[in-house]
């Protein structure tokens, strides 16, 4: 039974060890989920400022292929003189449409349409005024616009290397996460073998202390019954071993025939 014992009790420490140890690495992947939560929510952070300066961006050329179509497709043909009168008007009406949210000076809106629609040789000062303070003003408005576009390269180019860190670091992050996940389920495995093996262990010396229970039982029948044998059998034998025999008679009695007679002389 000491052997067992001895095993039972080594199971026991070893099924505490690794219960341990399995809190430890529950705790490691708890850190390592927080981790990944805290690294996925800087990556949500600055994809979202990314994405912000994008339409940021995105708006500014916006306006600058707005100004260059108004430039191009509007006010060249209507200052040129190109068009027909019919498309005059209606381009001249699309203009006065698109300029209207472009904080131009109130003047200049209202003088917009009859110097457009003017043959550039019918023009006078005024309406040349117009007509290039316009081209002026929407060149302006381009070249602004590009310039915005430029100076935001550096800075685009640092939100991506922004978000391609962040996306790295949610990588690894997670990579740790399932790498702890997966020595938590192996210590877990680990554990049961170990239990299921104590449990062996344990129902082998609890048969052994079953037996050795009996074989008590058994010894202490044995020893009464010996017990008995030596107050009883054994002791009477014993006795008896050691008993002496009884010594002769110093002398026999005489025979009675060959005693002598007294002789009564009264």
């Amino acid at each position: 039974m000491e052997p067992q014992q001895q095993a039972v009790e080594d199971g026991e420490g070893a099924v505490k060890e690794r219960t341990a140890l399995e809190v430890d690495f529950k705790r490691a992947l708890a850190e390592a989920a927080r981790a990944f939560q805290a690294a996925k929510k800087a990556l949500d952070e600055v994809e979202q400022s990314r994405d912000a300066f994008d339409q940021e961006l995105q708006a500014a050329a916006d306006r600058k292929a707005k100004f260059e179509r108004i430039q191009s497709q509007m006010v060249a043909p209507l200052a040129e003189g190109s068009l027909e009168e019919a498309q005059k008007s209606d381009t001249i009406e699309s203009l006065v449409g698109m300029l209207g949210g472009l904080g131009l000076e109130q003047s200049i809106m209202i003088a917009i349409p009859p110097s457009f629609r003017k043959a550039p040789d019918a023009r006078g000062s005024f309406d040349t005024m117009v007509v290039a303070q316009l081209r002026e003003e929407l060149a302006r408005r381009i070249a602004a616009a590009a310039e915005e576009l430029e100076r935001a390269v550096p800075t685009k180019a640092s939100r991506v290397a922004a978000v391609e860190e962040a996306s790295a670091e949610v990588g690894a992050a997670k990579a740790k996460q399932v790498g702890k996940a997966q020595e938590l389920r192996d210590t877990q495995a680990t554990r049961e073998d170990t239990e299921a093996e104590l449990l062996t262990k344990a129902a082998t010396l609890r048969e052994l202390q079953r037996e050795e229970k009996r074989h008590r039982r058994e010894l202490q029948s044995i020893e009464a019954r010996l017990g008995t044998f030596r107050e009883g059998v054994l002791a009477t034998y014993a006795s008896l071993c050691h008993r002496s025999r009884p010594a002769p008679e110093a002398a026999l009695q005489a025979d009675p025939e060959e005693a002598p007679v007294a002789i009564d002389t009264a």
